[in-house]
């Protein structure tokens, strides 16, 4: 687990700096240290995606009401009703803006997802356990990565809904749409290989959604 940031970050990198070519990955790794190569995680434009984002999952996400499928439906119409008026009618970002900052965005993530951890280490085991279901093994190392709550809430939204369902899922969607428009913008025109992609993965995630309701 320690080695994700790391296997996180490179490939993507390697997509969205080299178009994928190993060998220009390598030539620029005998040129620069691996820290100088390395996304930063301090990007603005990546914590502004993230931010706002997440903050407009978490207000779509109402406790104890389970709403995946219509937060999803109305993450779609917000995308397409905001993300694209600003990428082409107001031209205030690009269609592929997630594409082109992915490397800062997941850079920027890992940074968060460990203060996030940290935080829920803390609470879990020193402070306000959100059920009985909780404790430490006396290991900081495994309860870190193992958690010290199976079922963690915090100001009373449920975590793992949060973060894997809302955050991580949902954005799966954005994302990939994103990827699409930067073909667009690269290329002029949609290939039929990325139209099947994005398309039975959006199928994908609307069956996840739709499929279970009583848990999303």
């Amino acid at each position: 687990m320690a080695a994700t940031p790391v296997v996180a970050v490179l490939p993507t990198h390697l997509f969205v700096a080299h178009r994928g070519s190993l060998s220009l990955f390598l030539h620029a790794a005998r040129h620069k240290p691996l820290l100088d190569m390395w996304p930063s995680p301090f990007d603005p434009t990546a914590w502004k995606l993230i931010g706002g984002f997440l903050g407009t999952q978490l207000m779509l996400m109402r406790v104890y009401k389970s709403n995946g499928f219509q937060c999803f439906a109305l993450s779609i119409a917000l995308f397409f009703a905001l993300f694209f008026a600003g990428a082409y009618h107001w031209e205030l970002y690009s269609g592929g803006v997630v594409y082109e900052h992915l490397p800062q965005i997941i850079s920027a993530m890992n940074v968060f997802s460990y203060a996030f951890c940290d935080m829920l280490y803390v609470k879990g085991a020193f402070l306000r356990p959100s059920s009985s279901d909780s404790g430490t093994s006396g290991n900081p190392i495994f309860d870190f990565y193992w958690c010290t709550e199976l079922y963690p809430r915090v100001l009373g939204w449920d975590v793992k809904l949060f973060t894997n369902c809302r955050g991580g899922m949902m954005f799966w969607d954005i994302a990939i749409i994103s990827y699409a428009c930067k073909q667009v913008e690269l290329y002029g025109a949609l290939s039929d290989s990325m139209a099947v992609s994005v398309g039975l993965q959006l199928v994908y995630i609307v069956k996840f959604f739709g499929g279970r309701q009583d848990t999303r």
